[in-house]
């Protein structure tokens, strides 16, 4: 199927990349991690890209 995108891609694709700032870093010290995504992403759709990536519970 041309155009499927499969689970782990889809998570891929909504965690775009980290944001490194210095604001950033300060939220690490509180074991928080900023990412850059998509506009269209929605919170639910972030939540399950970070529990699924990172086997994490948000």
């Amino acid at each position: 199927m041309k155009g499927a995108v499969s689970g782990a891609e889809r998570h891929f694709n909504t965690l775009v990349a980290p944001v490194i700032t210095e604001k950033s870093t300060i939220a690490s010290e509180n074991n928080q991690v900023v990412f850059r995504v998509p506009l269209e992403a929605t919170k639910p759709e972030i939540a399950a890209a970070v529990e699924a990536l990172f086997k994490v519970k948000v």
